[in-house]
Formats: structure tokens, C-alpha cells, sequence
């Protein structure tokens, strides 16, 4: 991580080199990106954890005539089948071909999209139906694109989702609450921030049945209406 000379070149040689690579942290890595991703779906047909988290080249990809790039190779590759942890944190250019994309990866039980600023309903729908086993899921800091509408479409698909955060999506507000109490796997829930969740919103989230051991953390720091 933070290794800023690691360049998309770099990328080619390690995953020639490793191609029984499991588990990879690239934070922060400002050098690498769409070509660097599809160097990793190209060779390392085993691949379980992805940390992206800060790659501010890492975008949609282009799909060029000889092969595609970024998260839309990885999603063609052998890697989706065994992919099962994915941080994206902070990519803010990833938008709504490389929410299709993670949807291929039926094995995913974490993903991270905070700070993610271009995230898009008809994306946010096709995760909803096909990532059926997430158990955590970050929509923080998400800005405006985070709606009530887009939370509904993931949340109300995923029955297994333990851990969710939603901090500072400002326009999150009863019917995200209603889908969450949805959830009956739910232990861990953080809207910090959530200035649109009010007394009724967490009545509704109340009225959720969760299984054993059931909802054992709510933060609800900066919930003014609350």
C-alpha cells in the first residue's frame, strides 16, 4: 500500500509472477489502474481479497477491441467465482459499468463503496440481484447519489447483510429504514450523520424481526431529528 512507484507495468510482473495470488492490497497506489486491474483478472484465476481503496485512476474501464479493463475484466475472469472481499473506498470514478461488473462476483461478502460519488440506481439494482451473499455492505460518504430509492434496490435483495453503513448519506429517510428492518441478519447499522432519519425512521427499523443475537449497534451520531 502507498507504494507510489508501482506502476501498471509493475502490475504485469507481479501477477505473472504470483499467479496463485489470493489476497492484495493496493492503497493508495496512485500509479495503477484500469490496465493494472486487468493484468490481475488476466493471470490470477484465484484472487479472494481486492483492497482498491483510493485508486483514483480506477474508472469504468474501456472496452478496447483486444481485451476490457478494470473491474470489467476482473468481472470476465476466473477471479469472479472466488472474489469474496472488495474495497473500493474513495474510487471516485467508478460509476455505473463497474457496479454491472461487481454484480458477476456471486461469491462477494464484502463490499466497500464509501466515498464512491457516481454510484447509480440501475448499478445499485443489478448488485441487489445478484450479490446474494453480502453480509457487509458500505454505502459512506456517498454524497447524493445515495437515495432512498438506490438503498431500497440493494437492501431489500440481501437477506444475509450483517453489517451496514450508511454514515452521512444525507438523503437516506424512512422507506431505506423500512428495507433495512428487512434484514434479519442485521447486527451492526451505522447512519452517523444521517440528517433525513427521524423518530419514525427508527420506528420502522423497530419493527424488524432479527434473528439471534440480533441488532446489537446502532450509531446514530448527528441524527438531528432523531
Amino acid at each position: 500500500s502507498r507504494c507510489n512507484k508501482v506502476t501498471n507495468s509493475g502490475m504485469r510482473l507481479l501477477s505473472e509472477g504470483c499467479k496463485n495470488l489470493r489476497s492484495i492490497v493496493l492503497l493508495n497506489v496512485k500509479r495503477i489502474g484500469d490496465v493494472g486491474i486487468r493484468y490481475l483478472a488476466t493471470e490470477c484465476n484465484h484472487l479472494e481479497r481486492l483492497n482498491a481503496s483510493g485508486l483514483s485512476m480506477l474508472s469504468d474501464g474501456v472496452d478496447r477491441t483486444f481485451a476490457l479493463e478494470g473491474l470489467q475484466s476482473l468481472s470476465k475472469s476466473a477471479a469472479s467465482t472466488s472474489l469474496k472481499h472488495l474495497n473500493l473506498h474513495g474510487c471516485q470514478q467508478i460509476c455505473n459499468l463497474s457496479l454491472i461488473a461487481i454484480a458477476n462476483f456471486g461469491s462477494l461478502e464484502y463490499l466497500d463503496l464509501s466515498g464512491c460519488n457516481k454510484l447509480t440506481l440501475a448499478g445499485a439494482t443489478h448488485i441487489g440481484k445478484r450479490c446474494k451473499r453480502l453480509t457487509f455492505l458500505s454505502l459512506a460518504s456517498c454524497g447524493d447519489c445515495v437515495s432512498n430509492a438506490l438503498c431500497e434496490a440493494i437492501i431489500l435483495r440481501l437477506s444475509l447483510l450483517k453489517l451496514v453503513d450508511l454514515s452521512f448519506c444525507r438523503k437516506i429517510s424512512d422507506r431505506s429504514l423500512k428495507a433495512l428492518a428487512k434484514c434479519s441478519d442485521l447486527q451492526h447499522l451505522d447512519l452517523t450523520g444521517c440528517t433525513g432519519v427521524s423518530d419514525q425512521s427508527i420506528l420502522f427499523l423497530c419493527e424488524g424481526t432479527f434473528t439471534s443475537p440480533g441488532l446489537r449497534n446502532l450509531l446514530l451520531a448527528g441524527c438531528t431529528k432523531v
